[in-house]
């Protein structure tokens, strides 16, 4: 674009040249026509349709000049407009890309806030089973107890041994129970503590701008 610009200024200026050439030629022409002919007539006739000549090519020249100078305006003018639609193109992407950036985050911390639930629920099904072991042992003291006062004195010992071997069989059967359900528990609990450090992990990571596959 400049190297254009300078062969128009040269052509510009070699035209103002000439342009002034042409004043200097009709001055002398004048001159020379109010001192009298000095030439004969066909040079005369020459020189007149020379200078009628060069005067014309000086008007397309001058045409042509002003034809070039609104076509670099018109190219000039196309050009910002490009530059700028290139710049809201790249604008609009550059939203688009922290747009989806945000939507990746946004998902990442409710999949950790749904495992922070997950884990709540779970310990809390844990508390529930622990309250009925809890229950069903009171129940069982409750019964021993009722049992106990009903009994005869002199059937007291045979029924005192056969009530502690039914008490161990229910304890038994509740702390199977219970182990179960803890163990279970237990185990799910690890799990989603793993899944959610590996989730928040990944929101740091993503945070801090690193690879959140990684």
């Amino acid at each position: 674009m400049r190297m254009q610009k300078e062969k128009e200024n040269k052509r510009l200026r070699f035209l103002g040249e000439w342009m002034l050439c042409g004043k200097k030629r009709r001055a002398v022409k004048q001159e020379a026509k109010a001192a009298g002919p000095t030439l004969p007539e066909p040079w005369q006739m020459r020189m007149s349709s020379l200078y009628d000549a060069l005067c014309s090519m000086r008007e397309e020249t001058a045409a042509s000049a002003a034809e070039a100078s609104e076509c670099r305006a018109v190219c000039e003018r196309k050009a910002e407009e490009t530059a700028s639609g290139v710049l809201y193109a790249a604008s609009a992407e550059r939203t688009r890309l922290a747009a989806e950036s945000q939507r990746g985050k946004n998902e990442k911390k409710r999949k950790q806030q749904e495992q922070s639930r997950q884990f709540a629920e779970s310990g809390r099904e844990e508390r529930e089973a622990l309250r009925e072991t809890a229950e069903k042992q009171r129940e069982l003291n409750e019964m021993e107890r009722i049992l106990r006062e009903s009994v005869r004195e002199d059937e007291h010992l045979a029924f005192a041994e056969e009530m502690k071997t039914f008490r161990e069989y229910i304890n038994g059967l509740c702390v199977s129970s219970a182990e179960a359900q803890m163990y279970e528990l237990r185990r799910e609990t690890e799990r989603l503590k793993r899944e959610i450090g590996a989730l928040a992990e990944a929101l740091r990571g993503s945070e801090t701008g690193e690879n959140p596959e990684r």
